[in-house]
């Protein structure tokens, strides 16, 4: 009887670890055969989003520079119209939200000086809230909605208001006064600005324009808003 008793636990775990090392197993092939497709969509969802802030381009170049963010080679891309005319630039940027990291492609036009667009690539902020960063269209306010931008047809999204603005209007620091900040999610909209500040100003120094062009109050590294957002 004690000899049986005592067998029951070791049984326990000889089972438990042989369904254990089968899930293993079962995670391990089904990884490796999604893992090209997740490689592919991930690509894909890359080009898009180089397309989105560059509607204009027909190719982008890569360009893989000396300047390391993070440890890693900064990358952009140089884009072309279907005429193999330079068209204007594009990298990504980050920054820590209010609960996320948020991640973002950014246009540049060929004088560096008018951002042709942002998209926001990544980004799990609150439902509601922060991340209404990422919708297109509407606004919560009547007003709004039926205003003249949305009666002519217009994307009066968040990510909308930077296409053809000027580097130069992202100010110091903050919330500009030509950005209009996400209702009820000020760290979410600070965090897409300094990951956009921190973007130009990456490129700038990797590609060794600096000098032609400055976006002030950009830094190298991230930093995370304390509390207060009311997000």
């Amino acid at each position: 009887m004690n000899d049986a008793l005592k067998a029951k636990p070791v049984m326990l775990v000889v089972v438990l670890g042989a369904v254990c090392a089968v899930a293993a197993v079962v995670l391990g092939l089904v990884y490796g055969a999604t893992k090209p497709r997740i490689e592919a969509e991930e690509v894909k969802a890359k080009e898009q989003a180089l397309r989105d802030v560059h509607p204009g381009a027909m190719r982008f170049e890569q360009i893989t520079t000396e300047h390391a963010v993070d440890g890693t080679p900064f990358v952009y891309y140089e884009a072309y119209n279907a005429d193999n005319v330079l068209v204007g630039y594009a990298f990504e940027g980050h920054a820590n939200g209010y609960s996320s990291t948020i991640e973002l492609t950014v246009g540049l036009d060929k004088d560096e000086q008018t951002i042709t667009g942002i998209k926001i690539t990544k980004q799990q902020e609150t439902p509601g809230l922060g991340a209404n960063c990422v919708k297109s269209g509407g606004s919560k306010y009547i007003w709004e909605i039926f205003s003249r931008a949305e009666a002519a047809g217009e994307d009066t999204g968040f990510q909308s208001q930077f296409s053809n603005l000027a580097v130069n209007a992202l100010g110091d620091d903050g919330i500009p006064s030509n950005v209009r900040a996400l209702s009820g999610a000020t760290i979410t909209t600070n965090a897409v600005l300094r990951a956009l500040r921190t973007a130009i100003s990456d490129y700038q120094v990797a590609s060794g324009r600096d000098s032609k062009m400055t976006v002030s109050g950009a830094t190298q590294k991230d930093h995370v808003d304390g509390p207060g957002d009311g997000q």
